[in-house]
């Protein structure tokens, strides 16, 4: 069998829960899910460094900390790409000619240990007390503007709710040039959700910075998890605000 991160030829792929480091926390059945896509080596090497970097941020988020705190730039980095993977890993439940990230996207994130810059955002949401574990995504057909035109791209969103934690994923993949993602400046969300990645600079930085503080002003309960779960479909028309072209195709 291959890695479906670092590519090896294993004798067997072991079956793991994609929430594993959080297994001592009160979750519900759906932490039980096991996926098989990645190698020991990998699980043991650079995801567990990955979960490592991300868990004193998440932790006690998910144990419902609220205490007002600044969210620095690694922090924010980590928490993302603890998102991605997860992500990644969550897709190994879909058939195989359903899943969205390719080969080459999965290795990136085990090489860099960074989500893309240019067409991958992560927000991060307080839930209510009694939320259980719970994963969802989807592949998008999104539309963005193209001069006086617009164009169709794919992307995928996956949401999933730890505790009192909610994190969502949002990635675009352009079929002629990179694509830049802001997060959308709609209330609810900028009362209800923090922009994490990018973690800093380019456009709507300012914006992001401006919006780094835990806990946000709104938690959600059962209908806004499931508003966030579903805000990508169907937007196309908010879409062409928060997904721009990024340069000159080439």
């Amino acid at each position: 069998m291959t890695c479906a991160f670092c590519v090896a030829t294993v004798v067997d792929i072991p079956s793991v829960p994609p929430l594993s480091w959080t297994r001592d926390s009160e979750q519900g059945d759906a932490s039980a899910t096991q996926v098989r896509a990645a190698c020991q080596a990998c699980l043991d090497g650079w995801m567990r460094d990955l979960d490592g970097r991300a868990a004193p941020t998440l932790r006690p988020l998910i144990e419902g900390d609220r205490t007002p705190r600044f969210l620095g730039v690694e922090e924010r980095a980590a928490v993302a790409a603890w998102t991605l993977k997860t992500a990644m890993l969550l897709e190994f439940l879909r058939p195989e000619a359903s899943r969205y990230f390719t080969r080459d996207e999965r290795t990136a994130l085990m090489q860099t240990g960074l989500p893309p810059v240019n067409h991958t955002a992560v927000w991060l949401a307080s839930c209510r007390a009694g939320t259980p574990v719970s994963a969802s995504d989807r592949v998008l057909l999104l539309s963005f503007e193209k001069g006086a035109s617009v164009d169709d791209t794919h992307g995928y969103a996956s949401t999933f709710a730890i505790g009192q934690v909610a994190l969502q994923i949002l990635t675009v993949r352009a079929q002629e040039r990179p694509v830049v993602l802001d997060a959308v400046v709609t209330r609810p969300w900028l009362d209800s959700t923090l922009a994490v990645w990018p973690a800093a600079g380019g456009r709507g930085g300012r914006m992001r910075e401006q919006g780094l503080a835990w806990p946000p002003l709104l938690a959600l309960d059962d209908a806004g998890l499931a508003a966030l779960r579903s805000r990508w479909d169907g937007l196309s028309d908010e879409l062409t605000h928060a997904v721009r072209p990024s340069g000159p195709a080439s």
